[in-house]
This record gives structure tokens, sequence and C-alpha cells, in this order.
């Protein structure tokens, strides 16, 4: 999980250094790092049973459905 986050989080930075030069909207990089975050803390929540991450899990997983309405609408 360490080296998932490590590599999202470098997959992250370059994805907002193109959409910066390429006038590309942020929200889809939002939306991609709110699916990731999701994902990673459900999975979590699957293992431990901890309800914070089923928590956090959760609100990410709204934050990933406002962003991706917010770029197909804007």
């Amino acid at each position: 999980m360490k080296y998932g986050i490590i590599g999202m989080s470098i997959f992250s930075i370059i994805l907002i250094i193109i959409s910066i030069f390429k006038n590309i909207p942020l929200s889809s990089i939002v939306s991609l790092l709110c699916a990731y975050d999701s994902v990673t803390f459900l999975s979590r929540y699957k293992m431990k049973r901890d309800k914070s991450d089923l928590i956090t899990g959760v609100l990410f997983f709204i934050a990933n459905v406002f962003n991706t309405i917010a770029f197909i609408l804007f």
C-alpha cells in the first residue's frame, strides 16, 4: 500500500503539471485522486473493519461523483 501511495503521488504530480501546461481542467485530476483514495480507504476498511476508514472512503467516493459530474457538465 505504501508503494501504491508513492506511485499515485508521483503520477498525480505529473498529471497536474501536464494539465497546467495544456489548460486542462483540474477537476478530472481531482476526480481521479478521489477515486483512488476511496478505493484505498474502502479496501483498508475491508481488512481492518475500522469505521473511520469506511467514513473516509465514502466521503472520497462522494467527492469523486461530484467532481466527475462537474467535469462532464462544465
